[in-house]
């Protein structure tokens, strides 16, 4: 998430509000496809659960995420390359 707000601010993007918004601004500016949008909206939503309640995260969903989406990251790494050109 932090590249995605390092990204808008140096290439002048709008300023997102929410960590959730950050990966809407990198899709309205064809960084994310908008299909692939909801998969990067839920990890931002679920970290904000993690960090501000914590005590509540579901170890069975966090594990289920490293276990199953991993291709997520490693596809947000790929848009990241494509629009730095590689």
């Amino acid at each position: 998430m932090d590249i995605a707000h390092h990204i808008i601010s140096s290439d002048g993007m709008r300023e997102p509000a929410t960590y959730r918004e950050a990966f809407v601004v990198l899709s309205e500016n064809g960084i994310i496809p908008a299909p692939v949008l909801k998969n990067y909206e839920k990890i931002a939503m679920f970290r904000n659960l993690l960090v501000h309640y914590y005590e509540k995260g579901d170890d069975e969903i966090l594990f289920g995420i490293f276990k199953n989406r991993l291709d997520d990251f490693e596809d947000f790494i790929g848009y990241i390359f494509k629009y730095l050109g590689d």
